[in-house]
């Protein structure tokens, strides 16, 4: 009897701890929710407009670097409608450009003097980034969808930007604008001119993002896509080596599935 009596005070506050840290652990998934995240990004650093990095007839190709990007968030629901996201995301963004340009302006590194160069060149951009974002949900009642809107910053990590002039002519510079009666050489595929601005590519990102998540098969389940675009010159200010600024503009595609 005396077993009995020790085993049930031992067992009845063991089952009501138990009891509480289950009605705690809901109380929290009421509340908030856990996401993991994967997908890809495409996208990369682009000028405001076209026509200042090309030109009105120039023809480009562009072929993405896609990899996989991963990430974790933490949610907080107000309401069935309502509910503000704080995400971490490793991501790479790159692209590989071929284009014919006719009047591309830019810092001869070797020479420290601006120069043009019209023909064909070749561009390489690499970014591999932290992200860290904020952003609120907005969800409609019916059919699982909800909108995004928020803000990001990211760090880069060992970012690469190379531009190789191909095939073509290079001329000088005055006042901003091309001298095409100043040759300045030829370049041929034999000796492209080769300039790496890596070392002088900005390391940070602030910016905001927009986007929509459908749910699919599972309430946890969720596809979503986003489009981000930063504020910041790629460059760093005290090393502008290119006629105009250029910014990260980036669409993102991600599978989601929150613990709740």
């Amino acid at each position: 009897m005396k077993k009995i009596i020790l085993i049930t005070a031992l067992f009845v506050p063991s089952i009501y701890v138990m009891a509480e840290g289950s009605r705690e652990k809901r109380t929290f998934f009421d509340k908030f929710s856990v996401g993991v995240h994967t997908g890809i990004d495409i996208g990369g650093a682009m000028p405001l407009s076209i026509s200042d990095a090309l030109g009105s007839d120039d023809k480009v190709n562009v072929t993405p670097r896609v990899r996989p990007a991963i990430g974790l968030s933490l949610t907080k629901h107000f309401n069935d409608r309502w509910s503000l996201s704080l995400e971490s995301f490793y991501r790479f963004v790159g692209l590989d450009i071929t284009t014919r340009v006719q009047e591309q302006i830019f810092v001869d590194r070797e020479e420290d003097v601006w120069v043009a160069f019209r023909g064909t060149a070749h561009m390489e951009m690499a970014f591999p980034m932290f992200e860290f974002a904020l952003y609120g949900r907005y969800a409609f009642e019916n059919f699982g969808g909800r909108v995004i809107l928020g803000a990001f910053y990211s760090r880069n990590v060992n970012p690469r930007f190379i531009a190789e002039p191909r095939k073509g002519m290079l001329f000088g510079v005055i006042d901003g604008r091309p001298n095409f009666n100043d040759p300045g050489g030829i370049i041929s595929p034999d000796d492209p001119f080769t300039q790496d601005f890596s070392d002088a590519m900005s390391r940070w990102d602030l910016g905001i993002l927009v986007g929509y998540e459908q749910r699919l098969f599972f309430p946890q389940l969720f596809i979503s896509g986003r489009l981000a675009m930063g504020f910041n010159d790629i460059f760093h200010p005290d090393s502008r080596y290119l006629a105009f600024k250029m910014q990260h503009v980036r669409a993102s595609l991600a599978l989601s599935y929150h613990f709740r």
